[in-house]
């Protein structure tokens, strides 16, 4: 079975989806905050491709700029609100 490659300027997709882990291409718009969340089994890791993002897990807020990553652990209540238009 051939291995498939994801490009995240092409495949604004689920990845893969399962109770453990969660893997997308989101293109998130820069506007209001989503709602706090958490996931009880699995935790999840942003990683900002380009633009800024700003994160707020549990009571700790910080903004990501482009290469940077953020992981989030189960049942960590977070939220992602872009900060600059995607290009």
């Amino acid at each position: 079975m051939p291995i498939h490659v994801y490009d995240y300027q092409h495949d604004i997709t689920n990845l893969a989806v399962h109770p453990e882990i969660r893997a997308r291409f989101p293109r998130m718009e820069r506007g209001p905050p989503g709602g706090l969340h958490s996931h009880d089994l699995g935790g999840e890791i942003f990683l900002v491709l380009e633009g800024h993002c700003e994160f707020l897990v549990e009571d700790e807020r910080v903004t990501r700029a482009p290469g940077t990553s953020r992981p989030t652990t189960p049942r960590s209540p977070s939220v992602s609100t872009p900060r600059a238009r995607w290009e």
